[in-house]
């Protein structure tokens, strides 16, 4: 699921370069810092995705 929605992020930055948005998500996988678990913000402007570690949704435990 979560290629899928690269691939979706991906094509409305390549397509549709007007948009904007941003996404949090969560990744249990991520073995590089801030960890398993971590959130992160994916942003889109001016046809670009910028990834930014999320510093207030990470610390939350479950």
């Amino acid at each position: 699921m979560g290629k899928l929605v690269d691939e979706i992020l991906q094509f409305v930055a390549n397509h549709l370069t007007g948009s904007y948005g941003i996404m949090h998500d969560r990744d249990d996988e991520q073995s590089h810092p801030p960890g398993p678990n971590a959130f992160r913000v994916r942003v889109i402007r001016h046809g670009q995705i910028i990834q930014k570690s999320d510093n207030l949704l990470s610390h939350v435990d479950h």
